[in-house]
């Protein structure tokens, strides 16, 4: 009788150890990743699409800036505007200079 309570003790801690080992093993396992919802990946493709069409709306406009220099022979002159004259913000910039051609033309 003594033997196969001394075997049931062996079980319960074999079965600690198999559990033991089980629970290291399902800890190294990384969370499951969450999936966004659709409606939010509708909207990063939605504000994707946007900038994209604006970046392109803004190169386009560039390039055709660029077509007007060369086709006018201004090459030379833009060369020597970059070279002389600097601005921290080209976008203010454009907007002075728009402000003080509508005010001549008034």
């Amino acid at each position: 009788m003594r033997a196969s309570v001394k075997n049931a003790s062996s079980a319960k801690q074999s079965n600690r150890a198999r559990t033991s080992a089980h629970e290291t093993r399902m800890s190294n396992v990384p969370e499951p990743v969450q999936v966004p919802n659709l409606q939010f990946i509708d909207y990063l493709e939605d504000r994707y699409l946007k900038m994209k069409k604006d970046f392109e709306v803004e190169m386009d406009a560039k390039n055709q800036a660029y077509a007007f220099i060369l086709s006018h022979g201004l090459l030379t002159q833009f060369s020597e505007f970059s070279r002389t004259v600097y601005s921290d913000d080209w976008h203010a910039t454009c907007l002075e200079q728009v402000k003080l051609l509508s005010t001549y033309k008034n």
